[in-house]
């Protein structure tokens, strides 16, 4: 446990903000990913010669 003199520190808040950034971060990354892989299997194909996934 990490002793301190009753009020918190900045380096008491980096220690529990910034796991806390990380994992945001790499939510916010994933749910975009998901959200442009969904929206580029919707979308029909920009080229006519190429085949879609359900042909």
């Amino acid at each position: 446990m990490i002793a301190h003199a009753g009020k918190f520190t900045w380096d008491e808040i980096l220690i529990v903000l910034a796991p806390l950034i990380v994992i945001a971060a790499l939510l916010w990354r994933a749910r975009r990913r998901v959200r442009d892989q969904r929206m580029r299997s919707m979308s029909a194909p920009k080229d006519a010669n190429l085949p879609t996934k359900s042909s």
